[in-house]
Order: C-alpha cells, then sequence, then structure tokens
C-alpha cells in the first residue's frame, strides 16, 4: 500500500526537521510551535459555517465555535460537542479550525468546538 502524498510530505517535513518533540520543549515554545504546525494543515475544501460565542463557565466565559456543514438540506441534525486534543496543555480552537470544518462536512452535523482553558 502506498501512501498519500501529503502524508508522505508530512512524513518527510518531520524527518527533515530537527526541532525536538512538543514534549522536550518548554511549554510556551511548545504551544507556539503547535499553533505554527497547525497553520500549515490544510483547510477542508468546503468550508462550514461557523458562528462564535461565549458561553458562561465555572471559571468565567469560555470561547465555543459552532460549524454547521456547508450543503445540507436537512433543518435537524445531529450535534458533536469536540474536545481539541493537546493533553489538557497545548492547541485551541484555531488549531484544530480545519479539522471541525471537515468533520462537520463530512459527517453532516453540527460541531461545537469548545475552547477550554489549559494547564498552566
Amino acid at each position: 500500500m502506498q501512501l498519500k502524498p501529503e502524508v508522505k510530505a508530512l512524513l518527510e517535513a518531520f524527518a527533515n526537521n530537527p526541532v525536538p518533540p512538543l514534549e522536550q520543549l518548554p511549554l510556551e515554545e511548545a504551544r507556539k510551535g503547535f499553533s505554527q504546525s497547525a497553520k500549515q494543515m490544510s483547510r477542508a475544501e468546503k468550508q462550514a459555517k461557523t458562528e462564535d460565542r461565549k458561553i458562561t463557565g465555572f471559571n468565567g466565559e469560555i470561547k465555543i465555535r459552532i460549524y454547521n456543514p456547508a450543503e445540507t438540506g436537512e433543518s435537524k441534525l445531529p450535534a458533536i460537542v469536540y474536545y481539541h486534543g493537546g493533553g489538557w496543555v497545548i492547541g485551541n480552537i484555531e488549531t484544530h479550525d480545519a479539522l471541525c470544518h471537515t468533520l462537520s462536512n463530512e459527517a453532516e452535523c453540527i460541531v461545537v468546538s469548545v475552547d477550554y482553558s489549559l494547564a498552566t
């Protein structure tokens, strides 16, 4: 089985990059590196409609982003609440934006992405 060209290019970029793994970097440097790598991810071909909101949580306001699929004739759709990866240490709504666009469109569902506070 052959790798997709995009996956092959990503693996080659990792192999040619002399940067240490994220877990070996200082926290702020790891967060910056993770954000920069997320910006290099391609956007979904079809953009889901998005709406940013704030909801009240235990420690104040929490930012959420709601994704509605680009093309659907349905008025009632299933929903997924999405908490981004990063082990509660790195990542945010922006680093997982492309993934949430794709998830919303491909699954034809509403995605509610939560921008929780990170550990310090």
